[in-house]
This record gives C-alpha cells, sequence and structure tokens, in this order.
C-alpha cells in the first residue's frame, strides 16, 4: 500500500494520513489539488479491494475510481 500510495514505509498508516490531509474547502487554485487527482483513485481502488476482501467475496475492479469526486 505504501508504495501504491508514494509514501515511506515510515507511515504507519497510509490511508488514515492521506485523509487526515483532505481539504476542508474547495482550493482556490488548480495546482492546491492537484496530487489529489493521482492519489484519490488510487486510494478509492484500495477501499474497494479491502471492503471486498473482509466481505469474503469477488467483485469487479472500479472503472474510474473517485472520479465524481475530482470534477
Amino acid at each position: 500500500m505504501h508504495q501504491r500510495l508514494f509514501l515511506p514505509a515510515l507511515v504507519e498508516d497510509p490511508l488514515s494520513f492521506f485523509l487526515n490531509l483532505l481539504p476542508a474547502i474547495k482550493p482556490r487554485q488548480p495546482s492546491e489539488g492537484s496530487s489529489w487527482f493521482v492519489l484519490w483513485p488510487i486510494m478509492c481502488t484500495i477501499l474497494h479491494e479491502l471492503d471486498h476482501l473482509f466481505r469474503h467475496r469477488l467483485s469487479p475492479p472500479l472503472s474510474h475510481p473517485g472520479r465524481q469526486f475530482l470534477t
């Protein structure tokens, strides 16, 4: 998970780390939120995979993870 989110192994809980960095308001400039265009789909895919692992069922992969939140 650390490699997929481009984090060092020193970060204990990478998902919580990034969720705590979510902005409370919409960024004023597009450059302020540009990293989320890469990280958010990765996080959605990881959460989707974890959800289905814990529910013990297979599901199709997400086609466009997190797209609706990035527009």
